[in-house]
């Protein structure tokens, strides 16, 4: 007799055993805190019958980070290459040509890495030998020198404080 108490109870109310706090069903079928399908139910609130702002809704903003110019030249000479390719007819050309473009991509990439890792290698000898004293200056274990060049390294934009130490 218990079960089924304790089973006759589950269609009736629904329970928080954490807190000990139990909530009687709507009626309408929807438990605690309502249903995904019955809006308004529970304490969700009633659905709004139309979208907010819906007369003149305006697109959100796209913000496209840009890459560097050598980045952006591997990525044209990938998507020409790639064009290219869908003009073949024969399935295993293309799939050559396909890995072809995409191996010359890699490595366009992996040379414009070590060409921003020069420069960066560069700069931060720079601020070195010739920056201000203040980017010498230790902090937790760290000049400002090697942030600057652990930041140029990760392809990030100069802080000022960078700027300032030939960055």
């Amino acid at each position: 007799m218990n079960r089924f108490a304790v089973l006759a109870c589950g269609f009736v109310a629904a329970c928080n055993y954490d807190t000990g706090e139990c909530y009687l069903r709507d009626g309408r079928g929807a438990g605690a805190g309502g249903g995904i399908v019955t809006p308004g139910s529970g304490g969700f609130g009633d659905v709004p019958p139309e979208p907010q702002g819906a007369e003149d809704p305006t697109p959100p903003e796209c913000k496209i980070a840009t890459q560097s110019p050598c980045y952006e030249k591997c990525q044209a000479d990938y998507e020409a290459a790639a064009t290219a390719c869908t003009k073949i007819v024969d399935a295993a050309q293309k799939r050559s040509c396909d890995e072809g473009a995409y191996a010359a991509y890699k490595s366009c990439r992996g040379t414009c890495q070590q060409t921003a890792n020069t420069d960066c290698d560069d700069k931060y000898q720079d601020c070195v030998d010739n920056g201000p004293t203040k980017c010498l200056k230790k902090s937790a274990g760290k000049t400002v020198c090697y942030r600057c060049w652990e930041r140029c390294n990760a392809g990030d934009g100069p802080s000022a404080g960078c700027r300032d130490c030939k960055f």
